[in-house]
């Protein structure tokens, strides 16, 4: 374990990461009794005299120098988050103080492109920082204020992250064309399914209507029409006989032939045959043809209510197969979108910028540790921190205490800092 001496108001110019010597003067207050006796004989003046000393617990100094390394208190460490494996194209030199992220207001007709292009960043970055604010980057608000990324600091190699990036949107393309069909074709179904319902209902009200109809005006009226066909019919027989009786006097007299007298009798028999035929049609109609009408018009009807029945069930269905389809499309689309933002995300991976003020340190593995150094072309995984950002205004100094030593150190303790040729106070902080 470490302990940390914590120096305020150190001055910027006093970091190094260099191993400086300090000395540590350790002020604690202990104490130790005795007792101290002596007897002094004066032989020469042959007087013996007695003199006791008291001993009291006073504090001493006790002084324990160390070596350790000044360090920032406030370390922002920066990684590698790009994926897998890849290289530093560029990365900016050690010991460069940098700028951290600051704050720009949108203007009437910035695009995220233009405000890239004005403030020298990658608008994939400005959108990924941003990305809490929800914008439409399409269509940015005139006086919202956005962040925009402080110094570049590295660039990695993105691989093949470009030709992925557009083969995703190609596909986030399809996917969104997919929900469009999928949300037109349900629109669509629901304006069929309405017309569709209501042919049925339609074709219902015409088949009650027709039903109703023909009980009550087309039996009525074809039995009306026999009957009163039977009833003129036996009008002309009365008509016909009368006639007979006059042809036949006049036959008698001699003013008419016995042909005027037949011809009358055969109208009458025709009369006659014309009553039984429509007598014998009237009762056919009453007992099988008016039965069998009306039933094929209740089943007209019955025809009908199925149909309507049937086409709810089928509207039914049919919206659940276009809301299914939809939400197929929409969960693709979702997933392709992610899948996109990812390799967006690996996109602006690429560039490290500096998310706040400070100096530019690179990180040193321990010996132990993997990977090239931190320089152009090294390669680096994901994960690898790649540099520190310290604010130098407030320091620290790790310093490693022998175990022989760490049994006279206590928190709280007074402590100085000497840097070169400069004394600064300090206090143990903490003590591992």
């Amino acid at each position: 374990m470490r302990p940390n001496f914590e120096s305020a108001d150190v001055e910027r110019g006093f970091f190094s990461r260099h191993w400086l010597k300090l000395a540590i003067a350790i002020c604690f207050l202990g104490g130790s009794g005795w007792w101290v006796g002596s007897l002094l004989l004066e032989e020469e003046e042959k007087i013996i005299q007695e003199k006791y000393y008291v001993a009291k617990k006073a504090d001493f100094l006790v002084t324990v120098k160390l070596t350790g390394t000044l360090v920032a208190t406030d370390v922002v460490k920066l990684k590698s988050e790009l994926e897998g494996e890849t290289t530093i194209q560029s990365i900016i030199e050690e010991g460069t103080d940098v700028n951290g992220t600051t704050v720009y207001e949108i203007k009437v007709g910035d695009t995220i492109q233009s405000i890239a292009d004005e403030q020298d960043k990658d608008s994939l970055a400005i959108q990924i920082l941003n990305k809490d604010l929800k914008l439409d980057w399409e269509n940015l608000p005139v006086g919202q204020e956005i962040e925009i990324p402080g110094t570049l600091l590295v660039e990695l190699d993105p691989l093949r992250l470009k030709e992925r990036l557009n083969t995703q949107d190609i596909a986030v393309q399809k996917a969104k064309k997919e929900l469009n069909r999928a949300q037109g074709n349900q629109e669509t179904l629901k304006e069929t399914t309405v017309l569709a319902l209501q042919v049925a209902e339609n074709a219902l009200e015409i088949a009650q209507r027709d039903l109703e109809k023909t009980e009550n005006s087309t039996v009525k009226n074809y039995i009306q029409n026999l009957e009163g066909l039977i009833e003129n019919y036996e009008k002309d027989v009365a008509l016909a006989e009368k006639n007979l009786k006059a042809y036949t006097r006049l036959k008698e007299l001699g003013f008419v032939s016995e042909v005027e007298v037949l011809r009358e009798e055969s109208l009458k028999a025709k009369t006659l045959h014309h009553i039984e035929m429509a007598k014998v049609d009237l009762e056919a109609y009453k007992k099988y043809d008016r039965v069998s009408l009306i039933s094929l018009k209740q089943l007209a009807v019955k025809e009908a209510e199925v149909n309507i029945r049937k086409t709810k069930v089928k509207n039914r269905a049919d919206h659940s197969d276009a809301n299914s389809t939809v939400y197929t499309a929409r969960k693709t689309l979702e997933l392709e979108q992610e899948k996109l933002t990812d390799l967006q995300q690996q996109m602006a991976n690429t560039k490290i910028y500096a998310p706040q003020d400070g100096t530019v340190v690179y990180w040193s593995e321990h010996k132990w540790g993997r990977g090239d150094p931190i320089i152009n072309g090294a390669r680096v995984h994901r994960g690898r921190t790649l540099i520190k950002l310290p604010k130098s205004k407030s320091l620290k100094v790790e310093i490693s205490v022998p175990q022989a030593k760490r049994s006279q150190l206590r928190k709280e303790m007074r402590a100085w800092v000497q840097v070169e040729d400069i004394t600064l106070p300090g206090t143990l902080s903490v003590l591992g």
